[in-house]
């Protein structure tokens, strides 16, 4: 059983569309870690090995987004694309799941069914991938966890990783208890540990304490989309391009750009403030560097988890608790 934090840094996958609006972001700031969708690459083989090859890429399913949009994936499809990806570019599988319908509301029998017809698929995926794929698990509470790794240790025991689902609305709105499985995950599974759709405060604290070893998130488009760009001074979200958002506080393109090195702030930093195919590019540009200094530096983390109090009290139990365990260990 692990006895602390997972080793290394906490590896922060950007999620990427191959057939919508995005910017490249492994050209354009030269982070090599992606994360793409299987239906997406689908679209286009060739052109998706062609555009993801020398990069590190886990290929999801894209179970969720076919799943909430009345279509149900082929596990056969979905395997056949990541088999590609996998041989040709070297991708990470993740194993089709069954979303919980409106997490923050289900209940054990909800996220119990969830992870049954998981294990159903990857059943599948260990006869063509062996132990080389992420496990998605679906779970809130620490017995929920419990639940869904019995299956899975029926299922896939030497499974490569395994997945945490179903956090992205608890991350958002409970982001301590998020905290507090994902601390749990890390004290009982002895494997590797993803994070599916973390947040930018999430990912803050999953990079202070390690308890991951990998994490995806689309925030920093996800926030571009709503004319939103982080400040690199306050580090709070500010509303750069002119529209109405209740309890944003606003900031000029030039008070964000003198602040900032990044390529869309040293290019063009009055496309922040646009509307339309520029602004979301240069406004994800601009967030996914800015989160990426924070990660990478200690004192902007801490900040930016202080605009987290609640975030940051679990934080703290987490340390204290961590203390403790390496403290009866060394006596």
């Amino acid at each position: 059983m692990p006895t602390g934090v997972a080793a290394g840094m906490t590896v922060v996958y950007f999620v990427h569309s191959l057939t919508q609006l995005n910017p490249q972001l492994w050209h354009i700031l030269g982070h090599p870690h992606v994360m793409v969708s299987a239906d997406d690459a689908a679209r286009n083989p060739p052109r998706s090995v062609k555009l993801l090859r020398g990069l590190d890429v886990i290929v999801d399913s894209g179970g969720y987004r076919l799943i909430s949009r009345g279509r149900l994936p082929s596990p056969e499809k979905v395997i056949e694309i990541q088999q590609l990806l996998a041989d040709e570019v070297g991708a990470k599988p993740v194993a089709l799941d069954t979303p919980v319908p409106n997490p923050l509301k289900a209940d054990d029998a909800d996220f119990r069914a969830a992870n049954e017809a998981t294990a159903n698929n990857a059943r599948l995926w260990t006869r063509v991938f062996g132990d080389h794929f992420i496990y998605p698990l679906h779970a809130h509470t620490p017995s929920q966890l419990s639940d869904a790794l019995q299956k899975l240790r029926r299922t896939a025991p030497t499974v490569e990783a395994i997945g945490l689902g179903s956090l992205a609305p608890l991350a958002r709105y409970q982001p301590a208890k998020a905290l507090r499985l994902i601390h749990y995950a890390r004290v009982h599974i002895d494997k590797r540990i993803h994070v599916f759709g973390a947040g930018n405060s999430l990912l803050a604290a999953l990079a202070h304490t390690r308890l991951a070893d990998t994490a995806d998130t689309s925030s920093p488009l996800q926030d571009a989309r709503y004319g939103l760009t982080r400040h690199p001074e306050t580090l709070a979200m500010a509303l750069t391009a002119p529209r109405q958002t209740p309890g944003r506080p606003r900031a000029t393109p030039q008070e964000i750009a003198a602040r900032c090195n990044c390529p869309a702030c040293r290019a063009s930093p009055e496309a922040l403030a646009e509307w339309g195919r520029q602004g979301v590019l240069a406004r994800t540009i601009h967030n996914a560097y800015q989160l990426l200094e924070i990660l990478e530096n200690p004192e902007k983390t801490l900040q930016l988890l202080s605009r987290r109090p609640q975030l940051a009290r679990e934080l703290h139990h987490i340390y204290v608790a961590m203390t403790q365990h390496h403290t009866r260990l060394r006596l």
